[in-house]
């Protein structure tokens, strides 16, 4: 089936799906996690080690737009963008700025609950482009936001003007990829072998404080990369890619997948191979 005839015409003109993304890149690029605050407003503790990132974390915890402009100045414009990192990024009155900032010279995607966003921001947000634009539902019990008539009115808005919106239910069914047990210590067998994209293509999250932590799954401050404020994005990159360091937070992750599922992902991308890392 052509792609394109499961892109509804209006989403297709626009160019919010990510096939460009996918062709331009066979599936995977570069992407700049932005926590636009520390400490969460949105209550997830089911799936979100919170309370780790609080107790670790250090510094400013809400980030600034000229922080934020600072930190993106050496940013290559082939690097995504995503809101999302270690909290809700309307938990930051700023984040619909830093959002039409970034969208200026980058891809950018948006992960949000749309707790905290003010009906200007969402229609706002709503007139950007987005790779993936996904809404984080709540269900009452594990995520819990207050229902009222302005969220009401800003979830049903977005939906309806951001054509390529997709869905995450925050209950059961919900993937965490076992970050919040991993980060609270509660830890599976560790594993010997590992295969992930992040040691070619990296995905790091920026803080308030201008430090990259490794990836999404380091809630617990663990793995430290660099400063973007006082580093440039490929001089970070570069030392990174360089050390080929094998990080203990790998061993545990679920996106650790073997050899042949590794070998099978490469050749359905038909990219070239990407570094394979042995653990100790």
């Amino acid at each position: 089936m052509d792609v394109l005839q499961i892109v509804p015409k209006k989403t297709a003109k626009r160019k919010n799906m990510s096939l460009k993304r996918k062709i331009d890149t066979l599936g995977r690029v570069d992407c700049l996690e932005v926590t636009t605050n520390i400490g969460c407003p949105v209550d997830c503790h089911s799936y979100c080690p919170q309370d780790i990132l609080l107790r670790r974390y250090e510094g400013t915890r809400l980030l600034s737009l000229d922080m934020f402009k600072k930190c993106l100045k050496s940013v290559p414009k082939s690097v995504e963008v995503i809101f999302s990192g270690f909290s809700e990024p309307f938990g930051n009155p700023e984040a619909i700025d830093m959002l039409e900032y970034a969208a200026r010279d980058h891809r950018i995607s948006l992960f949000s609950t749309l707790m905290g966003a003010s009906e200007d921001s969402v229609k706002r947000l709503c007139r950007l482009k987005y790779e993936r634009f996904c809404i984080h539902v709540p269900d009452g019990v594990n995520c819990k936001v207050p229902l009222t008539e302005e969220y009401m009115r800003n979830f049903f808005y977005a939906v309806g003007h951001v054509r390529n919106t997709y869905f995450a239910l925050m209950n059961e069914r919900f993937t965490s990829n076992n970050r919040e047990n991993v980060v609270r210590g509660k830890l599976p067998k560790p594993k010997a072998v590992q295969y992930c994209d992040l040691p070619y293509y990296p995905d790091f999250v920026l803080l308030p404080n201008g430090k990259l932590q490794l990836c999404c799954m380091d809630f617990g401050l663990r793995h430290t990369v660099g400063n973007l404020e006082k580093n440039s994005y490929n001089s970070i990159k570069k030392d990174y890619l360089e050390r080929n360091k094998k990080f203990d937070l790998c061993r545990y992750c679920s996106w650790n997948i073997s050899y042949v599922a590794g070998l099978l992902l490469v050749a359905a991308r038909g990219a070239k191979p990407i570094k394979w890392l042995k653990m100790e």
